[in-house]
């Protein structure tokens, strides 16, 4: 069973080991990582690039847990003053096929509608 919350700086070094984790095992070819480097996501995995996304005012992340361990993350950008777009959702590959990312996805839908964007 997966808990599902908002990024908070607490969980920051929860994700950074989930995105480092996941694209080792999915590979740059995989849906979610195209086109990464090994550079991109060390950049990506950085204390200062995820605290900033902690503290971006356009951004909402959502992380799913098991117990201490991310297994799912996802983000909602904010466009303009009416519109987000879904940032990306990301599932570990052990835990696809169980809803994971559809609870990530229903909690998007409901921050977007609960701040009176459009998706």
């Amino acid at each position: 069973m997966s808990q599902t919350e908002k990024l908070r700086s607490c969980n920051v070094s929860l994700l950074k080991a989930f995105i480092l984790e996941a694209w080792q095992l999915a590979g740059p070819s995989a849906l979610g990582w195209a086109c990464a480097t090994e550079k991109n996501i060390k950049e990506i995995a950085s204390d200062s690039f995820l605290c900033k996304l902690v503290d971006d005012q356009n951004l909402r992340v959502f992380i799913a847990r098991a117990g201490d361990k991310v297994i799912g993350f996802c983000a909602l950008r904010r466009m303009d003053s009416q519109t987000s777009e879904l940032a990306g959702i990301i599932v570990h590959q052990d835990h696809q096929g169980k809803g994971v990312g559809s609870s990530l996805f229903k909690v998007v839908k409901q921050e977007a509608r609960a701040e009176f964007y459009r998706l």
